[in-house]
């Protein structure tokens, strides 16, 4: 029930990351919308800020039925000090994670859902940005007239192949591991460059779950999933 700029209304939270909280609000102009907000204790960090924003910036510029919309960026002057958010589209539905919890996909549903993410991957490749954090967490199943559009979400570490300047200072492509480890190509855990060939391995392995119904590998922790794969 808070508001937010006199434009945004809180309505609940939907989920905390590393940088941000994402909450369900009412856009006085827009309507229901997905805010996402930069954590509070991390609004003097330069660097926390540059990564949102970085966010933002490769989102808002790929247009696609199966990538998440970013509406805008907004900043906001708060007796407790400053906040920067974000508004994009709130997609109802579940994460492929919860879906394949709920029990054994079909294979029209499986075909259904890899072509939609495919093609999602594929748009963010010809605009030559990696997410660097595909997982099925990070895939929304949105249903309409017995149709299912997985629909790609986070890019809160997604990077250009080749930054541009302003991007440059907040990457994290060479000497850090980000990325959560069940889904990480070998090079993410060695800290090297990363390519489009990252998020094709994390395809594979999420191809892989919706068919066995289990992941490939065991659920392990960051240094005993490095020494495994890298």
């Amino acid at each position: 029930g808070d508001m937010l700029g006199e434009r945004f209304r809180i309505v609940k939270q939907l989920g905390v990351g590393g940088i941000s909280i994402v909450y369900l609000a009412e856009d006085r102009q827009l309507g229901e919308v997905a805010l996402k907000i930069l954590r509070p204790e991390l609004r003097d960090n330069a660097r926390a800020m540059e990564r949102f924003t970085s966010e933002i910036r490769i989102a808002r510029s790929i247009r696609h039925s199966n990538i998440c919309p970013v509406f805008d960026l907004f900043a906001f002057d708060l007796p407790c000090g400053a906040l920067s958010a974000a508004t994009m589209e709130y997609i109802r539905g579940e994460t492929l994670a919860s879906r394949l919890l709920r029990g054994a996909i079909s294979a029209g549903e499986a075909m259904q859902i890899a072509s939609g993410i495919a093609a999602g991957i594929d748009a963010l490749h010809r605009d030559g940005v990696v997410h660097r954090d595909l997982k099925p967490g990070n895939v929304i199943l949105r249903e309409a007239g017995g149709e299912v559009t997985p629909v790609i979400i986070d890019f809160g570490i997604a990077a250009r192949a080749v930054p541009s300047p302003a991007e440059r200072g907040c990457d994290t492509q060479v000497g850090e591991i980000a990325g959560s480890p069940d889904y990480m190509a070998p090079e993410q855990f060695r800290g090297s460059p990363v390519t489009q060939a990252a998020d094709i391995y994390a395809f594979g392995l999420i191809l892989f779950e919706m068919a066995a119904r289990k992941r490939p590998f065991p659920a392990e922790d960051l240094l005993p999933a490095a020494i495994r794969r890298a």
